[in-house]
C-alpha cells in the first residue's frame, strides 16, 4: 500500500509540473548558457525566429549576435524581420502558425491569456526554468516577485521580458526644458503650473519662429508633465491609460476633478499659441527638427538625439505642483518587469534550447555580448563584422573604433545607431537582466567602476539632469503587467475601443476651442462616458487592483 501511494503522489507531482521529458541528447544542461556552448560542440541545432525590425535597424546578416550564436553555441538562428510587427502577429495567432521563437512582436497580456493560458499556443516557460534556465532561476530565487509580476492567472508563464530596476532613470521617461532659453531670459526653473505656463509664454514670445510647448500627440508628446502635475500617476502622456491619484484607481480622461483643470491647461497653451496647431498631426521627424534647430521649448527624450551639437542646453525640469496637487510627482518605471517579449511556440521541437538561448539574456556577461557585443581583444569573436569596443577611462565608458573610423558618417558619432545596425536583435538594452548593465560592461571591461552622470557628457547629460531634478519623486503606479481573464480581456477591449476614441475626439475639440469648456459641456462630455461603459470598465481595474494590494 505505501509502494502505491508513493508512486501515486510521484505521479501527481510530475503532472502538476508538466512531466518534461529528459534532457534532449544535443543539449549542454549544465550550461550558463555563455562559457560553454548551449548545443554540444559537433553538433548544430536549427531554428526559426521571427523578430520585430525598425527602421533604425540592421538587416539580420549584419547582426553580429546572431553569428555568434551560430558560431559559439552552435546554434543557427534563421531570421525572418517584419516591419509590421501587428499585422504578422494577428494572422499568427488567428491561424497559429508562427516559428519557435517570436521576439519583440508586440504580444500583450491580453494574447498571453487568451493564446496561452486558454488555446495553449504558447509555451509554458516556467516548466522549463529550474531545470533549463539557472541564470532565471537565481533571479527569481532571490526576487520571487519578479516571477509572479509576470504570471498568468493560472500560475504560468507564458513570456519572458527585461528586468530592470524601477527607480534606475536610463528607463524611465523624462521630459527636458530648454535651459539655454531659460538662461538667456533670466527665468528660473517653474515650479508650478502657473509658473510653467509664463515661461512658455516668455519662449514664445522671444523664439516666435519655435514653439515653446513642442511635441505632438503621437510624437514626443509633451503632456505628461500636466498630467503629472494634477496629480494622475501615469507613463501615458495622452491620458488613456488606467492610473492612479491620490491612491485611487482612475483613468485621466473620465476623472471628474481633475481632468477638467488640465484641459483648461492646455486650450490655454493653444489658444495663446504656444503649442502648434497641428499638434496632432505632427511627426516626430517635425518635432526632432524643431530640437535639432533650437526652435523647441521641451523634449521629452534625450536631445542628442536630434541633434549632438544641442545636448548641453537641455535640463530635466523638476514635476509641477497645481491648485489641485501639492505633491511633485514622476512616474517611476511601471513596466520594469517585462512581459511579451520573448515568447515561444509550443508546438516548437526545440523547447529547452529556446528557453537556454533566452537564459542567455539573464547572464551578466550575456548581457554585455547580446547588446555591446565583444571587447576588441576577443579577436576570435569579431568575425570581421565589428572592431569590437574598449574601455575608455576619460569618459568611463566604451569606445568602438569602427565609429571612430566612420567616415561615411552612417553611425553620427554614437554607439546606438552603432550597435543597431551592427550588434543587437533590437534597438537597444530591452530584454533580459539589466538592473545593472553599466556596471556589467564595465566588469567585462576589468574595471572598477561606479555609474555617475556628469553635466558634460554626451551621451548621459540628460541622465544627470533626470537624476537631480525629477527622479527624487518618483511614484510607484498602476501594475504595468495587468492580467484579466479572456471573458473580461474581451470585454475590456470593447470598451476600451469606445472609450478611447470618443475621449480622443472629445479632448481635440476642448483643446483647439472647438467644443467650449463650460461646465454644461463638460458634464455632457463625462455623463456620454458613463453612456459608453466607463464606470464598467473602471470597474475592472479597480477590482484588479484591489486584489493586487490585497496579495
Amino acid at each position: 500500500m505505501k509502494k502505491l501511494i508513493c508512486t501515486w503522489l510521484v505521479l501527481c507531482l510530475a503532472l502538476g509540473t508538466g512531466a518534461l521529458a529528459e534532457a534532449p541528447d544535443y543539449l549542454n544542461v549544465d550550461s550558463d548558457s555563455v562559457t560553454t556552448p548551449i548545443v554540444k560542440d559537433g553538433q548544430q541545432v536549427e531554428i526559426n525566429v521571427v523578430i520585430s525590425q525598425a527602421p533604425t535597424q540592421g538587416n539580420a546578416e549584419d547582426i553580429w549576435l546572431w553569428k555568434y550564436f551560430e558560431n559559439e553555441h552552435n546554434i543557427k538562428v534563421n531570421v525572418e524581420q517584419v516591419s509590421d510587427a501587428a499585422e504578422y502577429k494577428n494572422l499568427a495567432l488567428s491561424t497559429g502558425d508562427f516559428p519557435d521563437i517570436m521576439i519583440n512582436m508586440g504580444v500583450t497580456t491580453a494574447d498571453l491569456v487568451t493564446y496561452g493560458q486558454e488555446e495553449g499556443m504558447f509555451l509554458k516557460i516556467d516548466e522549463y526554468i529550474d531545470p533549463y534556465m539557472p541564470n532565471l532561476k537565481a533571479i527569481y530565487e532571490e526576487h520571487p516577485d519578479y516571477r509572479q509580476a509576470i504570471a498568468a492567472p493560472d500560475g504560468h508563464i507564458y513570456s519572458l521580458g527585461g528586468i530592470a530596476d524601477p527607480n534606475d532613470e536610463t528607463r524611465n521617461g523624462g521630459i527636458h526644458i530648454h535651459a539655454k532659453w531659460l538662461e538667456e531670459l533670466g527665468l528660473e526653473m517653474p515650479q508650478t503650473v502657473e509658473e510653467f505656463l509664463d515661461v512658455m509664454r516668455a519662449f514664445q514670445e522671444a523664439h516666435p519662429e519655435g514653439v515653446a510647448f513642442s511635441g505632438g500627440y503621437e510624437a514626443f508628446n509633451p503632456c505628461l508633465i500636466l498630467l503629472t502635475a494634477y496629480g494622475f500617476v501615469t507613463s501615458d502622456a495622452t491620458g488613456l491609460s488606467v492610473a492612479l491619484r491620490d491612491g485611487e484607481v482612475t483613468f485621466p480622461f473620465g476623472d471628474r476633478e481633475a481632468y477638467p483643470q488640465y484641459l483648461q491647461t492646455m486650450h490655454t497653451l493653444y489658444d495663446e499659441g504656444l503649442m502648434s496647431h497641428d499638434f496632432y498631426t505632427l511627426t516626430s521627424t517635425q518635432v526632432n527638427a524643431l530640437v535639432a534647430s533650437s526652435q523647441a521649448g521641451l523634449y521629452t527624450t534625450a536631445p542628442w538625439s536630434a541633434n549632438p551639437d544641442v545636448y548641453m542646453d537641455w535640463d530635466s525640469p523638476v514635476p509641477l505642483t497645481s491648485d489641485l496637487n501639492d505633491t511633485r510627482i514622476w512616474p517611476a518605471n511601471m513596466g520594469a518587469f517585462g512581459c511579451g517579449f520573448w515568447v515561444i511556440n509550443a508546438e516548437t521541437e526545440y523547447p529547452e534550447l529556446c528557453c537556454k538561448l533566452a537564459d542567455f539574456f539573464y547572464n551578466n556577461t550575456g548581457l554585455v555580448y547580446g547588446f555591446y557585443g565583444p571587447m576588441t581583444t576577443d579577436e576570435d569573436l569579431l568575425y570581421g563584422m565589428t572592431s569590437g569596443w574598449y574601455w575608455d577611462d576619460a569618459t568611463n565608458w566604451i569606445v568602438y573604433p569602427d565609429i571612430l573610423n566612420d567616415t561615411e558618417d552612417r553611425y553620427g558619432g554614437m554607439e546606438n545607431p552603432y550597435r543597431q545596425q551592427k550588434i543587437m536583435i533590437t534597438t537597444g538594452v530591452s530584454f533580459g537582466d539589466y538592473r545593472t548593465f553599466f556596471e556589467d560592461v564595465a566588469e567585462y571591461a576589468g574595471t572598477d567602476y561606479r555609474r555617475e552622470w556628469t553635466l558634460d557628457s554626451l551621451d548621459f547629460r540628460h541622465y544627470a539632469t533626470i537624476v537631480a531634478n525629477q527622479k527624487p519623486y518618483y511614484t510607484q503606479g498602476y501594475p504595468a503587467n495587468v492580467f484579466f481573464d479572456a471573458e473580461v480581456n474581451e470585454r475590456i477591449i470593447e470598451l476600451q475601443s469606445l472609450l478611447n476614441a470618443y475621449a480622443e475626439s472629445e479632448t481635440a475639440k476642448f483643446v483647439t476651442g472647438a467644443r467650449p469648456l463650460t461646465e454644461e459641456e463638460l458634464d455632457a462630455y463625462f455623463a456620454e462616458l458613463d453612456e459608453l461603459g466607463y464606470q464598467e470598465y473602471l470597474g475592472y481595474y479597480r477590482d484588479y487592483y484591489a486584489n493586487y494590494i490585497a496579495q
